[in-house]
């Protein structure tokens, strides 16, 4: 939620905060807020997908920060949709928004949409880190606000809504917070730490209008607007009222906040201590039609900010009766599994699952993608089915056994019904969720294979961090629309190499000696090679890690970003239904898996080369283990069916005579270079596999330009430009 014009006012009165030195004390974290903060406070690019290695640093700093400090936090995050649908109309309206603000950063304008692999790149963190954190039913105010008064203890957010809360030990806004630990003495002599925060409290800010009743404040933070309750409703209130003019000499009441103070001062002066009284004298200036349904939502929305009970204690303090008053514990009359429950409060399983459930509705959040083509959504609809399938198992029968989804239509949202799949032909039917227990690991694992249509035999001779990560490589060549090229594909491959094996070897010690890679033995793809081979190749990519950049002469190239936007839809949902299987392959971490700034710079450099696989050889080292992997994989990938020879064939329309130009001069360069430098009769044999004559007929020149020439082909960025853009520096939120 969030009051309207709050957070401003408080910003314009930075004496409503006391400023405090925080050290050795719980914290209750508004997880969602909290992701949302970090990665946009990073500076980190939302335009290519979503720099994901980046943001885990910065989501990494920030705990490494707490910690310090002797602060332990305990991350809550939002569970599912409120069934009363009570939400809905905002939900879907924020969905519109974001659509619209990814229309506009295609065309090149500055806006805010998260890419969508973010949450679960924190929820990795989290993991690794050993953070406390839990997910409740459905949305979390009110269980922060329960534990943190249990314990006494602050909250961090950014939420307007924790104004209004009371909150015993404080609030302390995310924006206020100074995240560089300054040191202290101890009692004991020993040097200690803290950070300095602005924590708000809400006697504070009720002493500045004539010590105004808190119980007034739900009531307030309703009138003003919410999301659920619309301020527009109350026109006809404001019009029939006189607010009074308020005037402080301890306040800076501008004018978009007079109103704001003037019913402050108006509600204090009803002297009316019942809140259904309060509600009838304002529902009162209401028209009468509007009434009854204004009523209701007042109610709704005042009691959200109610004291409540929590479950959240039990659960941190590991006692296992926490799902005795769940409101997700039945669906259909039937009794939800307390495994399944426990995943859920864990963590393990992501809301859009719990949606599917509660809802039978979900709603996809647009990407940075090309508008003019079908959602980048649709090519994960066949997992989602199986997912569908699974989850929905124990309601045939019912009434409504399909899953309506709101999905973009070229720049709209439209909502449509999809089939749960109930039998895989391969596999046979589809187990249900309160079956999936005694299911056999071997037998999810080949549930799983099978709905990525991709043979396990093939995932053996991947080590485990890679497994799932190639196996939607595999679904996502198969189904993509439009189809994906050779260089796409590539691509996601070097980026695999880069976050799984050479960042990995280059921040352990040197190897004196490593095994020779086998493609034959198990895990032979994706596995440690020698630092010093690591660290050559981590150089020689560091040029793809800066921000691209475009001009006249260098245009966005949307294709790139949406062919990278389905396979992150892909992974996404293939990510859902391996939980829900309960892991039969490791989850995938985007942050080791994909950079979005990288992907793009790297394949539009391949777009410009005359043989991509020999390019790559030359950035892993001709000899180097990283190129034996690769060859393989080459090898793999370069025979599946329904990839595009190019862009053009692809089925992408916008800018296609200037890049077949672009293939034409670099093919006219590379013979022009080859008889200058006399190997036109030179033949190489590429990896030990057949290549396609595209490859083959085309000379090795071509693959020997500088990397500053092709480096101006990506962002036509200076020397002295590339050089301050490839350091990979990430800051922590300040």
């Amino acid at each position: 939620m969030g009051i309207r014009g709050l957070s401003s006012f408080v910003a314009a009165n930075p004496h409503l905060l006391c400023q405090e030195k925080l050290h050795d004390t719980r914290v209750i974290v508004d997880g969602n807020n909290l992701y949302h903060f970090l990665y946009y406070e990073g500076n980190h690019s939302v335009r290519y997908g979503g720099d994901y290695d980046r943001f885990y640093q910065t989501a990494t700093d920030f705990f490494t920060t707490l910690k310090k400090c002797g602060i332990v936090p305990y991350v809550i995050f939002d569970g599912g949709s409120e069934t009363s649908d009570r939400k809905l109309r905002t939900t879907l309206e924020r969905a519109k928004s974001r659509l619209k603000l990814a229309h506009a950063i295609v065309n090149g304008q500055q806006n805010k949409v998260l890419p969508i692999l973010t949450q679960e790149v924190f929820m990795y963190a989290l993991n690794e880190l050993h953070v406390h954190h839990a997910q409740c039913d459905y949305e979390a105010d009110e269980q922060i606000v329960a534990l943190a008064n249990k314990w006494r203890c602050p909250v961090f957010s950014q939420d307007s809504d924790f104004y209004i809360f009371d909150i015993e030990a404080g609030f302390a806004s995310l924006q206020y917070i100074d995240f560089n630990p300054k040191a202290f003495d101890a009692a004991d002599s020993s040097t200690e730490w803290y950070i300095e925060v602005g924590m708000y409290y809400t006697c504070n800010f009720t002493k500045h209008f004539g010590g105004i009743s808190k119980r007034l404040l739900p009531i307030f933070g309703t009138i003003t607007g919410n999301d659920y309750v619309d301020p527009e409703k109350f026109a006809g209130f404001y019009a029939r009222i006189k607010i009074p003019k308020v005037k402080s000499k301890h306040l800076l009441i501008g004018k978009r906040h007079s109103r704001m103070a003037g019913l402050l001062v108006w509600l204090q002066k009803l002297d009316i201590s019942c809140t259904d009284a309060i509600i009838e004298c304002v529902l009162h200036y209401v028209k009468k039609e509007d009434r009854s349904h204004l009523r209701k939502l007042m109610i709704t929305s005042i009691n959200a900010y109610a004291h409540s009970d929590t479950s959240l204690v039990d659960h941190f303090e590991g006692r296992r009766n926490e799902f005795s008053k769940s409101r997700f514990a039945t669906y259909h009359d039937t009794l939800l599994p307390v495994w399944f429950l426990l995943e859920c409060r864990n963590c393990n399983v992501p809301t859009f699952v719990m949606d599917v459930i509660a809802l039978h509705r979900v709603i996809h959040l647009c990407q940075v993608e090309n508008l003019a083509v079908v959602s980048a959504h649709d090519v994960s609809k066949l997992i989602r089915q199986v997912l569908y399938g699974i989850l929905l198992n124990d309601c045939q029968g019912t009434s409504q056994q399909h899953v309506e989804e709101y999905n973009r239509l070229k720049r709209t949202l439209k909502a449509q019904n999809v089939e749960p799949i109930y039998r895989l032909s391969a596999y046979g039917p589809v187990p249900s969720l309160l079956m999936l227990r005694q299911l056999p690991t071997e037998d999810k694992l080949n549930l799983l294979c099978e709905t990525l249509e991709i043979d396990v035999p093939t995932m053996r001779r991947l080590t485990p961090p890679s497994q799932l990560a190639f196996a939607v490589l595999h679904y996502w060549v198969r189904h993509a629309n439009p189809k994906v090229t050779l260089t796409h594909v590539v691509a996601l491959l070097v980026s695999f190499f880069r976050g799984l094996v050479i960042e990995r070897c280059t921040q352990t010690a040197e190897r004196d000696v490593v095994a020779q890679v086998d493609a034959g033995s198990a895990y032979a793809i994706f596995v440690d090679v020698p630092a010093v081979e690591a660290k050559h190749a981590r150089d020689a990519l560091r040029k793809f890690c800066s921000q691209p950049k475009h001009n006249n002469a260098t245009h966005f190239n949307v294709s790139i970003v949406h062919a990278f936007a389905q396979w992150q839809a892909c992974l996404k949902h293939a990510n859902c239904l391996n939980c829900v299987l309960s892991t039969p392959l490791p989850i995938a971490n985007p942050a080791s898996l994909f950079n979005g700034s990288f992907a793009y710079n790297l394949c539009h450099n391949l777009t410009t080369r005359a043989n991509v696989p020999l390019y790559v050889a030359e950035l892993f080292g001709r000899t180097s283990q990283l190129t034996v992997q690769f060859e393989y994989l080459y090898s793999v990938v370069s025979t599946w069916p329904n990839i595009a020879k190019s862009e053009v064939d692809s089925g992408w329309k916008p800018g296609k005579k200037r890049r077949s130009n672009d293939t034409a001069k670099v093919r006219k360069r590379a013979r022009s270079r080859e008889r200058r430098n006399g190997h036109s009769d030179r033949e190489e044999t590429l990896f030990g596999c057949e290549i396609s004559n595209r490859f083959s007929d085309l000379g090795l020149a071509a693959d020997k330009l500088s990397d500053d020439e092709n480096m101006n082909n990506v962002g036509g960025n200076s020397d002295a430009e590339r050089e301050s853009e490839g350091e990979d520096v990430v800051r922590s939120s300040q």
